[in-house]
């Protein structure tokens, strides 16, 4: 979509059941719940991100079952607390 088109029409949108049904969960929300909504996808979003180039990492492939779990831990807390 480039950046000088407008938002699609309301006939133009999906009719995906499922789209349909997060579209119309949004439209309900109050302006602070659904701030709260983005925000935590953008925290699962990071911490998922985190954990993907922890498990691409040496250090994840040579280390124990226990030590990736405490890893994990620690970025993932790592994370919140940046956000």
């Amino acid at each position: 979509m480039t950046p000088s088109r407008k938002r699609k029409a309301p006939e133009e949108l999906s009719t995906n059941k499922h789209t349909v049904k997060a579209r119309n969960r949004e439209a309900a929300m109050s302006e602070v719940e659904l701030k709260v909504e983005k925000a935590k996808k953008a925290d699962a979003a990071a911490i998922g991100y985190t954990l993907k180039c922890l498990k691409a990492s040496a250090e994840w492939q040579s280390t124990s079952e226990d030590a990736r779990t405490r890893m994990k831990q620690a970025a993932s807390d790592r994370i919140i607390q940046k956000r």
